[in-house]
């Protein structure tokens, strides 16, 4: 057999059909999974252990991915969920000649979970339809997170508990953010007591308000959703607890899940990362407090992108950073230690050559071949011996993807047990790129990220392509562009009070809202006395968005979203008013104290269960019936006496509606059956409603399965039923 193409130059596949040209998608099972490259580079790396262990990751790269997930921790469904994945679909895909979910032995409480299938089979296979359904609607739902079973490894090692400061500098799409909210929130299913905060960052607007629009879910005041290239990220009054630094790689760890970068993949690319990757790391230590930890990731095996970064933040921060030894964390992972010598790449040579020290690199060469690309130099023992407390995740030792994580601590020069000395700082001349706001450019080029869902199914409206320029602090907001004002940077964060005075006074009359909490927490967007959305903060997030607006508008910290969104407008009768927003029925519960009709458990559940919208004269429980009499044509707020569940709803002339998308009422749906048969009655003959099926199971739920919910007339997650105009 002849020698292998070089496919990163190769027009066509050795059987003569072309690679897909730029932009366009490759077939799963026609991609080529093979580069010589990548076999001469890494074996020259020696990144395995020897040349048997090398040809069991390169024959583990050609197989598919397999599917994972974990259960959100603060879900008050996730033993259910966990039942269903041990009895029903345990059955059925062993029914289908196939492995079972089984658990991930390092995850925490059981939550994290993997299929022996790609994501493709599950899609295609029919006899699979009902449990590839039940994914995707509980995604939507965000009762699971479908996420690379290795992204989950660098939150877990955060060590994130209530009440800290955290922030991830590379959000976008979310999942590892989405992660570390359901650990702030302490796994409960209800608002979090400790105030804490979460700033996740990303330089691309559009995917910031995908990120957005992920993390409304959990209903966490304390989230802030900012737009800033992580290398140039603002000075916030005060520092963090945590640091997530998961930033931009070329990728390589993820060639089972997107193998059409066997035909991209290139060594070079990591001379241009390592640059942008050592950058985003500084920033982000400096941005930690005293004993605070930061966990620096990639989904690469290079170690110029992995150790050869950890090594230049310990060389630059000498005395007052300390490598966290990860041996112990996560008992059941398979780990390899980190690297203590590579080389680098010699790219002005026709053939593979490498440079062993900076001292071979010819002086005019030395602008792109940095010093900070090498290993530890002969006098660095002290920090050569502390490498191998990296952590390298091998796709062989437990089928999955490709990983590194390096958790660093900030700490005092008395007790850093990695200080080299003080004889000076060699190599700490990395210079920023000349953009102030450009440097993570390549980040929406680079497709290995470690954790983009790529069937997340997210059904938001798409973007005008304007709203992806960034707008830098100095520039006047462009006050005409509506697709300019669906950013951040003409429509600040402002208090609802200050913005709009007649609003404010009109909901704490309403609603009956406390005027000081109204004041302090409830904040809006826009210009003008026209709040259309309005938003509950924290402490913390009133103070950075206050922080963000100057007197021209615009501030220095840009933010995309912040806090809950608690209340929207709408128009009843030529009158302005405000209803309750779903996502925030549970932090209302605490706020009002008029438009609350308090159910008790059984007739709580018995209206989830009714067919809406809801007659008046079903009611056959006089309190219940007296209250709602008693209340205007409007908004109204239903509160289960007995547990924690609050959803919006609407009081008709005649009627009742619930305002949650109607996936969110399936699942309320089954989550809490039917206690009794007396409560609520329907239709004009009084039948009783009968009692739900048994709770079993939980259904798949699919968005086109008529036999689990009527059928949806328009597409996305937040299709809220409309108000019924009663005649």
């Amino acid at each position: 057999m002849g020698p292998r193409r070089r496919l990163p130059m190769a027009k066509r596949r050795r059987d003569g059909t072309e690679h897909p040209r730029k932009g366009e998608r490759q077939n799963y099972e026609e991609a080529d999974r093979m580069s010589q490259v990548f076999e001469q580079y890494y074996r020259e790396q020696s990144i395995a252990s020897d040349e048997e262990d090398f040809r069991a990751l390169l024959d583990i790269l050609a197989l598919p991915l397999p599917s994972a997930f974990r259960i959100t921790a603060s879900s008050r469904s996730r033993d259910l969920i966990r039942e269903q994945l041990e009895s029903k679909f345990t059955t059925l895909l062993q029914n289908s000649g196939m492995s079972p979910p089984i658990k991930l032995p390092w995850y925490p409480d059981n939550l994290g979970w993997t299929v022996d299938a790609p994501r493709f089979a599950l899609r295609k296979d029919d006899a699979l339809k009902e449990f590839h359904n039940f994914l995707i609607t509980q995604n939507n739902i965000g009762l699971i997170n479908r996420q690379e079973a290795v992204s989950m490894i660098p939150p877990l090692v955060l060590d994130v508990s209530p009440g800290m400061r955290v922030v991830d500098l590379c959000a976008a799409p979310g999942s590892k953010t989405a992660q570390l909210l359901d650990m702030l929130q302490g796994g409960c299913a209800s608002p979090p007591t400790d105030e804490g905060l979460i700033v996740a960052n990303d330089a691309d607007v559009k995917r910031c308000w995908m990120l957005a629009h992920q993390l409304k879910r959990f209903s966490y005041p304390s989230l802030v959703v900012t737009s800033h290239s992580a290398v140039n990220f603002p000075a916030f009054e005060e520092t963090f607890d945590r640091v997530l630094c998961d930033v931009p790689c070329s990728g390589d760890g993820t060639l089972r899940k997107a193998p059409d970068l066997w035909a991209k993949w290139n060594p070079q690319l990591a001379l241009g990362l390592h640059r942008l990757q050592n950058l985003i790391a500084r920033r982000g230590f400096e941005l930690l407090k005293d004993s605070g930890l930061m966990v620096y990731s990639t989904c690469s095996f290079n170690p110029l992108e992995n150790e050869a970064v950890v090594l230049a933040l310990l060389r630059r921060f000498q005395g007052s950073i300390e490598l966290v030894d990860s041996d112990r964390i996560l008992p059941g992972l398979k780990r390899r230690k980190g690297m203590q010598f590579w080389k680098v790449p010699d790219f002005s040579s026709k053939g593979s050559s490498f440079f062993t020290s900076f001292a071979d690199v010819p002086e005019h060469r030395r602008k792109r071949v940095v010093q900070t690309l090498f290993p530890p130099e002969k006098d660095e023992d002290s920090l050569r011996d502390v490498l191998p407390r990296c952590m390298r995740i091998m796709p062989h030792d437990q089928n999955t993807g490709g990983f590194f994580v390096a958790i660093l601590r900030k700490t005092n020069s008395s007790t850093n047990d990695t200080t080299v000395g003080n004889s000076g700082n060699r190599f700490s001349s990395v210079r920023a790129p000349a953009q102030s706001h450009g440097t993570e450019e390549d980040e929406s080029r680079i497709t290995g990220r470690g954790d983009e869902e790529d069937e997340i199914e997210e059904k938001t409206t798409e973007m005008d392509q304007s709203a992806g320029q960034e707008m830098t602090g100095d520039q006047e907001p462009v006050k005409d562009d509506r697709a300019s004002s669906r950013l951040f940077t003409d429509d600040p964060m402002v208090l609802l009070k200050e913005r709009d005075p007649t609003a404010s006074q009109t909901i704490s009359e309403f609603y009956g809202i406390d005027a000081e909490v109204l004041e302090r927490h409830f904040m809006t967007r826009g210009t003008g006395n026209n709040s259309k959305k309005i938003y509950f903060v924290s402490e913390s997030v009133r103070e950075i968005a206050l922080r963000s607006v100057r007197a021209s508008g615009v501030g220095d910290i840009r933010i995309v979203h912040g806090g809950v969104r608690i209340l929207e407008s709408c128009k009843r009768e030529g009158q302005q008013s405000f209803r309750i927003a779903a996502e925030g029925a549970w932090l209302m519960k605490s706020l009002v104290s008029k438009r609350v009709v308090v159910l008790a458990r059984d007739q709580f559940r018995w209206l989830m269960h009714a067919e809406l919208p809801l007659p008046l004269t079903s009611v056959e429980v006089s309190s219940a019936r007296e209250v709602l009499s008693a209340l205007s044509v409007g908004p109204c707020l239903f509160v289960d006496s007995d547990e924690n569940e609050a959803v919006s709803g609407w009081r008709g002339r005649r009627s009742l509606d619930l305002m949650v998308s109607r996936e969110e009422l399936g699942i309320i749906r089954h989550r809490l059956p039917v206690i009794r048969s007396e409560m609520i009655t329907t239709g004009d003959e009084g039948t009783v409603l009968e009692p739900p099926p048994s709770r079993e199971e939980l259904p798949s739920l699919s968005p086109l399965d008529p036999t689990n919910m009527t059928e949806l007339k328009t597409a996305g997650r937040d299709n809220i039923l409309t108000a019924v105009e009663d005649a």
